[in-house]
């Protein structure tokens, strides 16, 4: 890989040091999203059994892919003798040191990956910003009735804090984002957990073994929740000490334990408690007229603002080095940052373009 090629790094990656407390941070986060309030209803959906287990297994399965994304990384580094590498490079790496008849097609791998990573991670931040709003919505709607003012307006309202959130262009600088987001969203989780464990039912309540038509269902929720794998290259080349990103215990392992342990204890206990009137996000079976029930939704809201940085880090890094070239040194700075706002605005013009509110999201 040329020097060109070595440029295409992302500029906030750049002499950056993260501390292994702020790359856990940055991963539970990716991989510990509001999806997880969608767990009951997946299990729901595959069986308390297979459910069970299922979200285990493939929990190690995403972990043991992540592990081999990394591993084959460093491998393709020395092979290339390049320092570090993105996932797209990985792919591109990959296939020029593979086999002949792989070759030509490395370009096209490294386009996929990059084009995949930003319809993956944009389209996520779109629906972030209805969820916030919906949030809102709902307790204001309880307070006020129908005199609340629509979502659209709130979505609007918005728009100037991610705007700035999605300006951050340091991973640094978003850990303390990820921190608040990582609090607020454990303490709505233990929340969320107090109700479930006060309406929890008899076993007899709720299917062992679901309809073979609803498996599909399951397996599509549980991986959607728990995949973050396009954070994971930036955080490991951002890392002061790259080794200890795998291994026993490992930043990646301890992650991975923290997030499959919760995904599981939400997804059996709240189907468990709410049975087949298990909604698709397990807040919506939490009354709304209880304080508490207020607290979880207002919290998980801050957490998925705090996380909208984050979320769109990955494709925004891509798209900038894709046209950074296209301008010169003395408007490079306001390229970028007319890029992000545009980018963002698209988030928030998608989001009003959606005519339902989504739950299940990162």
């Amino acid at each position: 890989m040329g020097k060109m090629e070595k440029e295409v790094e992302s500029n906030s990656l750049k002499d950056f040091n993260s501390s292994d407390l702020g790359s856990l941070a940055h991963l539970l986060k990716s991989s510990l999203g509001t999806g997880i309030l969608a767990m009951p209803n997946a299990i729901r959906n595959g069986g308390l059994i297979i459910g069970g287990l299922g979200t285990i297994i493939i929990g190690m399965i995403c972990a043991h892919c992540v592990h081999i994304l990394v591993r084959s990384s460093h491998v393709l580094c020395k092979r290339t003798k390049t320092p570090k590498m993105t996932y797209a490079e990985t792919a591109y790496a990959a296939f020029l040191c593979g086999p002949k008849i792989l070759k030509p097609w490395a370009n096209a791998s490294k386009i996929f990956v990059n084009t995949a990573l930003c319809a993956t991670y944009i389209g996520g931040a779109c629906v972030y910003i209805v969820f916030i709003a919906t949030t809102i919505h709902q307790i204001a709607e309880h307070y006020n009735g129908h005199n609340t003012i629509n979502k659209g307006s709130l979505m609007l309202a918005l728009i100037p804090a991610v705007i700035l959130l999605g300006q951050i262009r340091n991973l640094k600088y978003m850990v303390p984002f990820s921190m608040v987001a990582n609090i607020s969203m454990m303490v709505g989780f233990s929340v969320t957990l107090y109700y479930i464990f006060k309406d929890l039912q008899p076993i007899q309540n709720v299917h062992m073994f679901s309809e073979t038509e609803q498996l599909p269902i399951f397996f599509a929720t549980v991986v959607f929740a728990i995949e973050g794998i396009g954070v994971v290259m930036p955080v490991e080349n951002s890392m002061k000490t790259p080794q200890h990103f795998l291994g026993c215990p490992g930043v990646l392992n301890i992650t991975m334990t923290i997030v499959v342990s919760l995904y599981a204890i939400i997804g059996i206990f709240g189907y468990l408690a709410y049975g087949e009137n298990t909604q698709a996000t397990v807040t919506l079976n939490i009354p709304v007229k209880d304080i508490l029930g207020q607290v979880v939704k207002l919290l998980i809201g801050l957490a998925v603002l705090f996380t909208y940085g984050l979320q769109l880090f990955v494709p925004l890094d891509i798209m900038w080095n894709a046209i950074r070239t296209k301008f010169s040194h003395k408007y490079e700075a306001v390229g970028e940052t007319t890029l992000r706002a545009l980018i963002v605005l698209l988030t928030g013009k998608s989001g009003l373009s959606i005519s339902r509110p989504f739950y299940l999201i990162k």
